[in-house]
This record gives C-alpha cells, structure tokens and sequence, in this order.
C-alpha cells in the first residue's frame, strides 16, 4: 500500500477501508498466489473521492518490479496507465484529503475544521 506522508488526512479509516477490499478481491495470501494477476484483472486498487483518484493505492506484488523501475513525478500513477484493465477503484464517500506541498497548504490546513478539501488533487 502506497500512502503518501503529505496527505494527512488520509485516516485508519481509508486505510482499512483500502486493506478489507483488497482482501475482498485476493484474499489474505493473494499477493503470493501464483499468477494472481492473471487470474483477477484488479490487481491494481487506488482510492476514489467522488470519481477521483487518489490515494492510497495498492500494488499486487508481481507489480513491484515495475514500480522499482519507475522514475520522476507521480511514479505509481504510471502503472495505472500502463494497466488500466488491471484497476479497481474503491469509493471512499468523501472529499479526497489535502495534499500538503508548502507552508500555505500547511498554514490552510491548520486554520481548516477538517483536512478534507473538496476537489483537492494529488
């Protein structure tokens, strides 16, 4: 599972929400299962905030090679593209978290009620 250190508002909940949809789809062990992949197209499961992609995104395992390989801006993102038979998208039901890159996203989200921006993107 992919989550970035500058989304903080992404919660246990997410992340629970992202790990029992994996194991939905796989099942505990799926990630060594032998030909996983091949045998169940989503091996690819990013969260979606009101139809829009963000994080965290999880990786089957016969995928990391792939992700090793990648370089520069939005890596993970690539895989996306490169596979798109292969993703899920899991509904999160709620505003995607804000995405904190400089002191005014930081000083916004301190004066904020909630780390929730609408339409925020990643």
């Amino acid at each position: 599972m992919i989550i970035p250190g500058d989304q903080p508002g992404e919660d246990a909940a997410i992340i629970a929400r992202m790990a029992d949809a994996w194991r939905a789809a796989f099942g505990d062990d799926a990630s060594d299962a032998p030909n996983a992949h091949n045998a169940n197209p989503a091996a690819i499961l990013v969260a979606s905030y009101h139809g829009v992609d963000g994080h965290p995104l999880i990786f089957e395992r016969n995928l990391f090679a792939e992700l090793a390989d990648l370089r520069g801006d939005k890596t993970a993102w690539k895989l996306l593209d490169r596979h798109p038979d292969s993703v899920r998208r899991v509904e999160m039901g709620r505003a995607a978290p804000a995405n904190i890159n400089a002191p005014e996203d930081y000083a916004r989200l301190m004066g904020a009620d909630t780390p929730e921006i609408n339409g925020a993107g990643n």
